[in-house]
């Protein structure tokens, strides 16, 4: 099988947080993707901020280490839900090490599910069974619909836990609200793990210009024209009144201490750009 070509944003991304996955199986899946696309956009992006890639990793680190203490401390089986999940390996990750904790993880994404099909088929079949790749928009109408009734009828007594990784960078505010409203259960056994950008004003001026520049970096090569930021306020009151409970709060200050043991960038709160959280839906 020809390698798959990456666009450089998502070549960008592979490259910066390929070291969060592990084992062999997550190597011979990368080693199927081509990312020499994204050689420029690396090179600019580190001339801007050369330890840019490293706060990717460590973040990319974090839900990992996050989704795989929950499935291995947990003794049900789940269905896993990740929008725009992209050629990202975390669904072979979890399999390779919580095969009996998942049963089911769908993966959505406007583009590209084809050719990661053709790959989890021919060198992952023991696993492929159990990934349900769906080429869709996840904002509109009837994917929704069809994740709802998934989720409330065919899955209705098994948790589902849905990452909104990278893809929140992407979405309206009501688009937010429409995803996480179809997700939302009376009991809260869903879990919603939600990473996101806060607002340019509100981190502190030493640092506001790396993320600005670094994403005017990503819309100029992949031709998105707007990237999306989110006051944590929003996301609590969004999911609050849906009658979520939040679990876990996590920034980069704590993200980069529970790494280092230091903060070296982060050493004030104000200072970081992504907020990530755990709820109960």
């Amino acid at each position: 099988m020809r390698q798959i070509k990456l666009e450089p944003t998502a070549s960008l991304l592979m490259q910066w947080s390929r070291e969060a996955f592990s084992g062999d199986v997550i190597s011979n899946f990368v080693n199927h993707l081509d990312l020499t696309s994204g050689k420029s956009l690396i090179e600019e992006c580190a001339s801007i901020c050369h330890w840019y890639g490293d706060v990717v990793l460590k973040g990319k680190k974090f839900i990992n280490g996050y989704l795989n203490s929950l499935l291995e401390n947990s003794s049900d089986e789940h269905l896993i839900i990740i929008p725009g999940a992209g050629k990202s390996p975390l669904a072979l990750e979890l399999l390779s090490k919580h095969p009996e904790k998942v049963h089911k993880i769908i993966e959505i994404d406007i583009t590209g599910m084809d050719e990661k099909v053709e790959l989890y088929y021919k060198f992952y079949p023991s696993f492929s069974d159990k990934i349900k790749c769906i080429t869709a928009d996840v904002t509109s109408e009837s994917i929704l619909a069809v994740l709802r009734t998934m989720v409330h009828e065919f899955y209705q007594d098994m948790p589902c836990i849905i990452l909104l990784e990278g893809i929140t960078y992407f979405l309206s505010k009501r688009e937010m609200e429409k995803i996480i409203s179809s997700f939302a259960s009376a009991g809260n056994k869903n879990i919603l793990m939600i990473e996101y950008l806060k607002p340019l004003k509100q981190v502190h001026p030493s640092t506001r210009q790396i993320p600005e520049k670094i994403f005017e970096k990503i819309k100029a090569h992949s031709g998105i024209k707007q990237i999306s930021f989110f006051p944590p306020a929003f996301i609590s009151k969004l999911i609050s009144k849906k009658g979520g409970s939040l679990k876990l709060k996590k920034n980069l200050t704590d993200i980069e201490k529970n790494s280092h043991g230091v903060n070296k960038y982060f050493d004030n709160t104000d200072k970081g750009w992504v907020e990530y959280e755990v709820w109960n839906i």
